[in-house]
């Protein structure tokens, strides 16, 4: 299993045909973010709200979303500009990235806890060190 995250991505399909790419996980600090922006909103919002946006503006890459046939540049944008476009949308079109994205992550964790319950190797264990009495070739008892 390695600890570190690599920068994976996930592309996921809308029902009009639009895709998203996504980061597959999160590594510490952004997941970090992602929470301080789900606690740490201005009162405005519920707190699903907050985390519904949270999720989306941690997740979200690129996207081939247009507006009146040009594409909405977000790749590689500083977060500000995201979350300005995010604001942009008709709601009914932000729940269902929301709600595709929230998918996405729910698959992505069960599958993380299904690779954990799976060894990676056989179940026994060596012995890390043998026995006094049998490497000084005596028997116990």
């Amino acid at each position: 299993m390695n600890r570190f995250i690599k920068g994976d991505t996930a592309v996921l399909t809308l029902e009009n045909g639009d895709t998203l790419i996504v980061k597959q996980r999160l590594n510490t600090g952004e997941t970090r973010a992602m929470r301080a922006a789900i606690l740490d909103g201005d009162g405005a919002a519920s707190r699903a709200d907050r985390a519904a946006y949270a999720v989306v503006v941690a997740y979200l890459l690129d996207w081939t979303l247009t507006d009146d046939g040009r594409p909405v540049v977000i790749r590689d944008q500083p977060a500000d500009v995201v979350r300005s476009v995010l604001d942009a949308l008709d709601y009914d079109s932000f729940i269902e990235l929301a709600t595709a994205i929230g998918d996405h992550v729910a698959r992505e964790t069960a599958r993380r806890a299904d690779e954990k319950k799976t060894p990676a190797t056989g179940t026994e264990s060596p012995a890390t060190w043998p026995s006094p009495f049998v490497a000084a070739g005596a028997t116990n008892g």
